[in-house]
């Protein structure tokens, strides 16, 4: 958790400095990570090898020699440690606007991974040589990435030479915050299926996991959103561009705010149909269990929308104090909560922690824009004026449409939201953003249209 705050504080942090030209702290940064970094690293790599004085084949169970077990152990591990390594070079991509370009090695190293381990399962190779062809193409991927960035950002190579032990001490506990909104997620994930399986039974667990997942994709949706604007939320922080920082949180609050009514609304009401398909059981549908993660599910894609403007801007350690807490008091209300209404409880006590963050980053965000007037919690209560209205609604129709024929529901959960969408519409002024919209198109065509000539010419 450490090495992914390191990375995300320091990618952040140079991001900004640069975009204000400030390049000695820059490089003093650059140094003082990555030495950081590096560390972490070669303290895991030396505990990794201790693998070797371990029975492995015996604690994990595997039908293979001692020495073969610890090999395999050990290279899977190596490229684990590499692949750290080759995260923080990635998100040096962002410094120079370019993350998708190292983004795409990233992708490039998964596909080169499962094409590797494809023929070699095909030649029955052991355990021990697939663990070692992973670690060969995260290295190989590492030096390919470094190389690339070394091409297109000379004046910014990576270095150790301006190692400077102040910079490193400070960067460590702002590091910390991030690693603490890493470990949240065992808060989120991990302790409340432990709940749930201890106090109610695997069939329980069932049943939730699977309402998580359906959900989960629409928030999928919200969170590339707002990674889509990551990297241009921390450049025009750090060149105290306000006026384009505040026109992203504007637009993207209307985008996102309407993709969470519409999208998790939609899902509600298709979930009949979802279960039918997916697990052939649609009598597992509890109206009441799925309106309460879809609020949940709903609130948390605005609450990340409040969230990634202190994440990007590295604003962060109160947010991580809150999530923290939200989250631990969350945990300790859903145990007794489970054992007296069950799954729901559950839900209950999640969705009143969400709502609370919702409100809680909001003031952060405030702070972050200096209190501008244009700032306001109003779309957040029009959002919540939607959601109550329209989740009961949702859920109704999906209990009566569950003995529909499956065509007959996805057409009423098509209507409704194109009802929801109109809604969105007129309370989050969308109308704005398609102008926005349309103008930075234009642009863009304008602005092509010359290149585009003098080429054919």
């Amino acid at each position: 958790t450490l090495n992914f705050g390191i990375t995300t504080y320091a990618s952040n942090e140079m991001t900004m400095l640069y975009h204000r030209g400030e390049m000695e702290d820059y490089y003093r940064l650059q140094s003082s990570s990555l030495v950081l970094l590096f560390a972490i690293l070669g303290v895991a790599a030396m505990l990794l090898s201790g693998v070797f004085a371990l029975p492995v084949s015996r604690i994990l169970r595997l039908h293979m020699p001692v020495r073969e077990a610890a090999t395999t152990v050990f290279f899977f591990g190596s490229s684990a440690l590499v692949g750290i390594a080759l995260e923080y070079v990635i998100s040096m991509f962002m410094v120079v606007g370019r993350l998708a370009r190292g983004s795409n090695w990233r992708n490039a190293q998964a596909l080169v991974n499962t094409l590797v381990l494809a023929a070699l399962l095909l030649k029955h190779q052991p355990f021990s040589v697939l663990a070692g062809a992973i670690l060969m193409v995260s290295v190989a991927a590492f030096f390919a990435c470094t190389i690339d960035f070394f091409c297109i950002a000379p004046e910014l190579r990576l270095s150790f030479r301006q190692w400077h032990w102040p910079t490193a001490q400070a960067s460590l506990k702002p590091s910390g915050m991030f690693g603490l909104i890493f470990l949240q997620n065992v808060l989120i994930y991990q302790l409340p299926v432990l709940f749930l399986q201890r106090l109610l039974g695997g069939s329980s667990v069932a049943v939730f996991a699977f309402m998580r997942t359906i959900f989960s994709m629409v928030r999928q949706m919200t969170t590339a959103l707002g990674s889509s604007m990551g990297p241009e939320i921390t450049r025009s922080y750090g060149g105290r561009e306000w006026p384009t920082l505040l026109r992203i949180y504007h637009m993207s609050e209307k985008l996102i705010f309407t993709v969470a009514i519409v999208c998790n609304l939609g899902v509600l009401t298709l979930s009949p149909v979802l279960l039918m398909v997916w697990l052939h059981k649609p009598g597992l549908f509890r109206a009441s269990s799925y309106a309460l993660m879809a609020l949940t599910s709903a609130v948390m894609s605005i609450k990340d929308h409040k969230y990634f403007f202190q994440y990007c801007t590295n604003e962060h350690r109160e947010l991580a104090w809150i999530s923290f807490c939200s989250y631990l008091l969350m945990c300790l209300a859903a145990y007794p909560l489970i054992i007296i209404f069950g799954v729901n409880g559950l839900l209950s006590a999640w969705m009143v922690a969400e709502i609370s963050q919702v409100f809680l980053i909001y003031r952060l965000n405030r702070r972050l824009f200096h209190h501008d007037a244009s700032v306001t919690p109003y779309p957040v209560y029009r959002f919540f004026a939607i959601a109550f209205l329209g989740i009961p609604l949702c859920a109704w129709l999906a209990q009566r449409g569950a003995k529909w024929p499956q065509i007959e529901l996805t057409a009423a959960a098509a209507g409704a939201m194109i009802v929801l969408f109109s809604a969105c519409y007129a309370l989050f002024h969308l109308g704005q953003l398609r102008e926005f919209l349309s103008k930075k198109i234009s642009a863009m065509l304008r602005a092509r249209t010359p290149e585009v000539l003098g080429n054919s010419s």
